[in-house]
């Protein structure tokens, strides 16, 4: 697919500029090497706040597989406490150009995405993960916000729609071993420029690290795919 703009959202973590395309690929899979496994610790006293690292200069970089070229990085550009709704601003960057930015805030009832694409807004704020880990029920979103990915030139955001759930802890692989992680999956539909897109995520959330991996695959209405996944490669914190 030609300057097709590929964004991580988590609905998803953010929005990334990734340009490229795999029509017909698979995104990769954990698998089950024997290594040390990191733990997640117990779900029932793990806190929706412990998902994303909160200090500033923390940052986790990743291998993009699926794109050769440069690795990209999450790191915390700003944290502030906001009135007691702790507010998370994440800058991403490919080598080190910071190519966007988004926000999160958590609050009694979870962990909500509230910008990407450089700070454009969704309205209202999307929930990711519930307070509650061990929640299985499914939220839906609807309203306007960033579109996950989009053709080059194309309006990038508006309408769309989203199921979000929580799948529970696996193991995934890692650059940096196995590490024990909550799967949350999201579905999302969209309208750009007259054709529809279907995108489904899944983002792997781990203690102390934030997201240890995430897997994105994108369908348009008129047969175009494309697929890619970030695996953690390093993690540095301040």
């Amino acid at each position: 697919m030609k300057n097709f703009v590929i964004g991580l959202t988590l609905l998803t973590v953010a929005s990334v500029a990734l340009v490229g395309c795999n029509k017909g690929g698979s995104s990769a899979k954990p698998t089950a090497s024997a290594t040390k496994v990191t733990p997640f610790g117990d779900i029932k006293s793990v806190k929706v706040q412990d998902l994303l690292p909160k200090t500033k200069g923390t940052q986790a970089t990743y291998e993009v597989v699926g794109k050769p070229g440069n690795d990209l990085t999450i790191r915390v550009q700003d944290y502030q406490e906001n009135g007691g709704k702790p507010h998370v601003t994440l800058e991403f960057l490919e080598g080190t150009k910071v190519t966007d930015i988004s926000e999160w805030e958590f609050n009694e009832k979870g962990l909500f995405q509230v910008s990407a694409r450089k700070g454009k807004k969704y309205n209202p704020p999307a929930l990711q993960i519930s307070n509650d880990l061990t929640d299985r029920k499914e939220y839906s979103f609807k309203g306007t916000g960033p579109y996950p990915s989009v053709e080059a030139g194309k309006p990038d955001t508006g309408p769309l729609e989203s199921l979000t759930k929580i799948r529970g802890i696996e193991t995934v692989d890692t650059s940096m071993g196995q590490i024990e992680a909550l799967a949350v999956i999201t579905a999302t539909i969209y309208t750009s420029d007259g054709k529809k897109y279907r995108q489904m995520n899944t983002t792997w959330f781990a203690p102390k690290y934030g997201i240890v991996r995430y897997v994105q695959t994108l369908q348009r209405e008129d047969g175009q795919s494309s697929s890619f996944t970030l695996k953690l490669k390093g993690f540095s914190a301040k």
